[in-house]
């Protein structure tokens, strides 16, 4: 499928319960994927403000599709950091390869470019957290997808918990 600013998709589906809802929309007549049938039996596409006013509503006013990118894109970034191990006294400049590396790994992954992925779906902390290895502290053990996203959860909930316990300057210094 073609998603934002054109880009092709190519997705595995290997859930037959979605796979089957998925065939029977291809179904109804017009271009988008996502439409239903108004009362008056008439075909509709749902854009994208309708999908994130239902997600306001369902979960809460500052939530949008935007976080389950966001979700995605740090929960990747997370495992592959949890992976990767810091080399023993390193300069900047490596580790700044080594989180390169994963941004695009992970850019690679959600379809978009680097920049836009470190900037807008990889949460800055997974990176300090690798720096100082309490993500991968965090991580030991993780097996699965359940287990990576337990893992990830509680890396953000300790880190952003910690930010808001230190003084303004102390996370400014660590987020660079």
């Amino acid at each position: 499928f073609k998603g934002k600013g054109g880009q092709e998709h190519d997705i595995a589906l290997d859930d037959k319960r979605l796979a089957r809802l998925v065939r029977g929309v291809q179904q109804l007549p017009g271009q988008a994927l996502f439409q239903y049938r108004d009362d008056d039996g008439g075909v509709r596409p749902v854009d994208s403000g309708e999908v994130n006013d239902y997600l306001r509503a369902a979960m809460g006013q500052s939530f949008t599709a935007k976080d389950f990118r966001t979700w995605g894109g740090t929960l990747a970034a997370f495992q592959r950091l949890a992976l990767t191990a810091v080399p023993e006294d390193p300069s900047e400049r490596a580790l700044k390869m080594l989180q390169n590396e994963v941004i695009k790994s992970v850019a690679d992954a959600l379809g978009n470019t680097p920049a836009v992925c470190r900037k807008a779906y990889i949460d800055p902390c997974t990176f300090v957290g690798w720096r100082e290895g309490s993500l991968q502290r965090v991580a030991n053990g993780a097996r699965g997808e359940r287990q990576w996203e337990q893992a990830t959860l509680k890396f953000l909930a300790r880190s952003h918990r910690a930010q808001r316990k230190a003084p303004a300057s102390d996370a400014k210094e660590k987020s660079t």
